[in-house]
């Protein structure tokens, strides 16, 4: 029986409200009747009042208060969670390029060398851009030649390395064109927005599978600066010569003197390019005389930025340490030069100033992740010294020079 039936019954003398045993009236002690008195007054019928009590709602300031303490948690949140997926990001695409470089050492322990990058192009020491070279090329990326490596062995399968872009045998299986055009998941760098796909006005035009990763070419360069370059003022760059080519020819290792890093590299895999036939420039394991712990294998780079990024393409699959660490990405925050027009066209910029795109450079902040020939990989800072970044890209340099902490 509820408490309040007993008062009742006791009040009233009435019995127990269920029948049964009576209960004799008597009078109400002072701690009930105190009780009778907080009870709420309330209308309704029967032995047990029906209380009917009207709930007070939120007033328009608290629910203003309410959502700004909401709004306030959130901006502390999503910072937080924001470096979080940054950091998860950035290793994720160190794991990458961790792989594609174990792939090149097996490729290396299985035929005795590195996988070799060359095809045939218009002119020996600048990229192709235009005429059939560029639109329909003949060539091999060394990045085809890793992909049984990555488990890609069918995509592997169904390109003929011998014959040009738009090569198709159905009897074979073979159709360069869509293996061309093929989104490779170890070739993207998650924190990039291209999703690995370039589109581009070179290499016969269109939307074809791109790669954040590139091959170290090495440090020697034929520049190209903007007068607008932070590089352009004398004195900033304590190898390139003061002439407005801006020559970077390193005095010692593979290539020695010679500034053209795209066909004669002094890095690990450079373009390889001939007039008539590719003439790839050949590494194996002992070239690296400098270390492999000690000399980069691939760097990142931003297809967006670079026209020259896709996978297949022999012409899109190598970087320069020539060109500083992300320099691209501090080019774009200078005073547009009158060579282009506003509002900046990442696109028309990709095409034009080949020799600065071809830098390492990625979307991570302060840096960008690379693997040294050995397969292990660190993030390198930006401000790395220019000398040391470019010592770390020959592969004999003899430069005594190691990775910062």
């Amino acid at each position: 029986m509820g408490g309040l039936q007993r008062v009742l019954a006791w009040q009233k003398g009435t019995g127990h409200p269920l029948g049964g045993v009576g209960v004799q009236p008597r009078a109400i002690p002072g701690f009930v009747a105190a009780a009778l008195r907080s009870l709420p007054r309330c209308g309704g019928r029967g032995l047990l009042p029906v209380c009917v009590q009207r709930r007070r709602g939120f007033t328009l300031v608290e629910l203003l208060v309410v959502i700004t303490i909401i709004g306030i948690l959130i901006g502390l949140l999503l910072p937080a969670v924001m470096q979080v997926q940054k950091a998860a990001q950035r290793a994720q695409c160190l794991n990458n390029i961790k792989q594609i470089t174990l792939a090149m050492a097996n490729y290396e322990t299985a035929n005795r060398q590195f996988p070799p990058n060359s095809g045939v192009v218009g002119t020996v020491g600048t990229p192709s851009s235009s005429g059939s070279m560029c639109t329909n090329p003949t060539g091999v990326s060394w990045m085809t030649q890793i992909l049984p490596y990555i488990d890609e062995g069918p995509l592997y399968q169904s390109i003929n390395i011998n014959q040009p872009l738009t090569f198709t045998d159905t009897t074979n299986a073979y159709n360069n064109t869509v293996a061309a055009k093929t989104v490779v998941r170890s070739f993207v760098c998650p924190a990039d927005i291209s999703k690995g796909l370039t589109p581009t006005t070179l290499f016969g035009g269109g939307i074809f599978g791109a790669t954040n990763y590139k091959a170290n070419a090495g440090c020697n360069w034929t520049l190209n600066l903007d007068p607008a370059s932070l590089l352009s003022a004398a004195g900033t760059d304590p190898i390139a010569a003061t002439t407005s080519k801006n020559q970077v020819a390193w005095p010692t290792g593979r290539n020695s003197g010679v500034a053209d890093g795209v066909d004669n590299g002094n890095g690990l895999i450079c373009r390889g390019g001939g007039t008539a036939a590719g003439n790839p420039v050949i590494t194996v394991a002992a070239d690296v005389r400098d270390g492999l712990s000690k000399t980069f294998a691939v760097g990142e780079t931003v297809p967006s930025f670079c026209a020259w990024s896709a996978w297949y393409w022999f012409e899109g699959s190598i970087g320069t340490c020539g060109v500083p660490l992300n320099y691209q990405n501090l080019w774009r925050r200078l005073p547009i030069p009158s060579a282009y027009t506003a509002p900046y066209d990442p696109l028309k910029y990709s095409t034009t100033v080949w020799s600065v795109n071809w830098g390492f450079m990625s979307r991570h902040s302060g840096g960008a992740n690379f693997s040294m020939c050995d397969g292990s990989g660190k993030f390198i800072s930006e401000n790395i010294d220019l000398t040391v970044y470019r010592s770390l890209a020959t592969i004999d340099g003899g430069e005594l020079a190691s990775l910062p902490p």
